[in-house]
């Protein structure tokens, strides 16, 4: 059954949806159609990717393409496939303890007004 918004207020529209997902035959026809658009969305992105990859094979390839230009091909392609990942370490160097960071950070909320100090 379709429903004419035109004339509903938004609550209604709202009561009328939520009635609506209730029903076990009309989520799993929405879901259906959630899954068919994400496998078409994936399809196409796989399709585009190739395309991608396959120009670039071309630049990278050709003997008309300027030095410069085949390395930035080459790269790109490298990325595709995982050659050239960037790696970050992060490290953290701390010496304080437990309730040390505690106090500092107490101390800190208590600067900017987030909590009260402690009552004596």
């Amino acid at each position: 059954m379709a429903y004419d918004t035109a004339t509903m207020l938004p609550a209604t529209i709202y009561r009328a949806s939520w009635e609506l997902m209730r029903h076990s035959k009309i989520t799993a026809y929405i879901s259906d159609m959630m899954n068919h658009i994400n496998e078409k969305q994936r399809m196409q992105a796989v399709g585009m990717a190739g395309f991608v990859s396959e120009k670039l094979l071309q630049m990278a390839t050709s003997d008309d393409t300027p030095p410069n230009v085949k390395v930035a091909a080459l790269t790109a392609l490298g990325r595709s496939v995982g050659m050239f990942t960037d790696k970050k370490e992060v490290k953290t160097i701390n010496d304080d303890s437990l309730p040390e960071l505690e106090q500092k950070l107490r101390a800190k909320m208590e600067a900017l007004r987030l909590v009260s100090p402690p009552q004596k």
